[in-house]
């Protein structure tokens, strides 16, 4: 086998350089736009899974609203149900900083959260009676992180003057300190706000694209007075249904009593198909780099048809041939692979802030600060690309292993093909392209479009048929 491949293959790339790079790059290519858009995802999904309920782990309740928001008053309704131990009103919306006029992809989107910053959140909950903390000591607590802000707030800067606790990242990336008026687009409106504190970096599952405000604050950043987005709730955790039902009778309509798994879940269903066509899209670059391993090691057949049947002739099996040039395959996958995990990986970086991008922007207000390298997603790229050619590899393999020796070994020429296989391939294709158009007609599986992406692949294999 070792000897077969080395007449064979090794040989044939150090007489044909140019073309066995271009397919090396061809399938790294292919590999590294997969794993980019599977690194993107996975480090959209982590983000996501931080900065949806960002506000506390103990919070087991939620009321949200839609459109504009509900009535501010309905928390006092809400705070008297039996059974609810804390209640906390929130706002939730977007900044936008460092936006250049006529450039879309200028500056950074920032979560705010409007929450009572001068209340810790579950202070009801985890403070013994009689020992309250003090207003300062509030302002300093990260609401959901466990953590503080640089010491020394001023709780009036947080009330009067606009106040904003924000991350060190973001302070360092924008040059601000505790101090520092910064503009700000809400909406349409340009907003000033000031820095009340700073949030160490490493805070415990904290989004550090998150501005904490006060809600007042919020309110008026956002033309909300006497709105709420949202009530965040710590119920009596036997109790949690009953008290559901509860708060669900005295909230007002258009508004929803639910859990926070609920609504993650809710989102994380609609971030899956707009990942599954991302994923779809980027494999279509691995299917072109398939095609371009068959076509090369097809050639490479045609070119060697006379050393298959001298060596055939010679006492090599069918099964050598074969295996020989599936080896080929494998080959050029592996090095691909391998070159498209690094290139992959850079690629990541680029394509990470445009996924999270689209994210905030259509699903839910989100920030990755860097890429996740996952190691079963970079296994999965190099596994899917060396499958993937060796796949490619079978047909033109099938071919050799086929070759007679007699007939390849005689000067004339034997690529002549049967019009009858010509005609058999474009019959599967025209069926091939009527399986397509019956999977378009197909519904989809639980709000995914399964089918579709099917009569893609379909329509593909058909038109290389013809």
């Amino acid at each position: 086998m070792n000897v077969l491949f080395g007449a064979l293959v090794w040989g044939h790339i150090r007489a044909n350089r140019l073309r066995s790079f271009v397919t090396v790059v061809a399938v790294a290519l292919g590999v590294a736009i997969a794993l980019a858009v599977d690194l993107a995802n996975a480090t959209a999904v982590a983000s996501f899974s931080q900065s949806v309920n960002v506000i506390s782990n103990h919070v087991n309740l939620q009321v949200v609203g839609v459109g504009r928001g509900f009535d501010e008053r309905a928390i006092l309704r809400v705070e008297r149900v039996p059974g609810v131990l804390y209640a906390s009103p929130t706002i939730e919306e977007s900044l936008a900083i460092d936006v250049r006029p006529g450039d879309p992809f200028s500056g950074e989107i920032l979560r705010v959260l409007g929450v009572d910053l001068l209340r810790p959140f579950g202070s009801a909950v985890s403070t013994p009676s009689g020992s309250a903390n003090t207003a300062s000591d509030a302002a300093n607590t990260v609401p959901g992180t466990g953590g503080t802000a640089s010491p020394g707030l001023d709780p009036s800067v947080l009330i009067d003057g606009r106040g904003a606790l924000v991350s060190e990242r973001v302070a360092r990336a924008h040059h601000w300190q505790v101090g520092t008026r910064f503009a700000a687009l809400a909406g349409d409106r340009i907003v000033r706000l000031r820095v009340a504190g700073i949030i160490p970096a490493g805070s415990a599952a904290f989004d550090s694209s998150v501005v904490f405000v006060d809600i007042v604050t919020a309110q008026e950043l956002f033309g909300k007075v006497g709105f709420l987005d949202r009530i965040d709730c710590i119920v009596d955790p036997a109790r949690v249904d009953a008290v559901r039902a509860a708060v669900a009778a005295v909230i007002p309509p258009g508004t929803r009593a639910i859990q926070p798994s609920v609504r993650t879940d809710e989102i994380r269903r609609m971030l899956r198909s707009f990942q599954l066509n991302l994923a779809a899209l980027s494999y279509i670059a691995l299917l072109v780099g398939m095609y371009l391993i068959y076509n090369t090691v097809a050639i490479s057949v045609v070119q060697r048809r006379f050393e298959i049947g001298t060596l055939r002739a010679i006492g090599a099996r069918r099964s050598q041939i074969f295996r020989t040039f599936i080896a080929e395959g494998a080959l050029f996958g592996t090095l691909g692979s391998a070159l498209g995990l690094g290139f992959g990986a850079l690629l990541a970086q680029l394509s990470v802030g445009a996924v999270s991008r689209t994210v905030d922007t259509l699903y839910v207000a989100s920030h990755a600060d860097s890429v996740v390298y996952d190691p079963l997603v970079l296994a999965k790229a190099f596994v899917l690309g060396v499958v993937a050619a060796t796949i490619a590899a079978l047909v033109p393999a099938l071919d050799a292993a086929a070759t007679p020796p007699a007939i390849a070994m005689r000067a004339s020429g034997y690529e002549r093909r049967s019009t009858t296989l010509a005609r058999r391939c474009a019959l599967v294709g025209v069926l091939a392209f009527g399986v397509g158009g019956l999977c378009t007609l197909a519904p989809a599986i639980d709000d995914m479009p399964l089918f579709g992406y099917a009569a893609g692949l379909w329509f593909i294999f058909a038109g290389s048929l013809c």
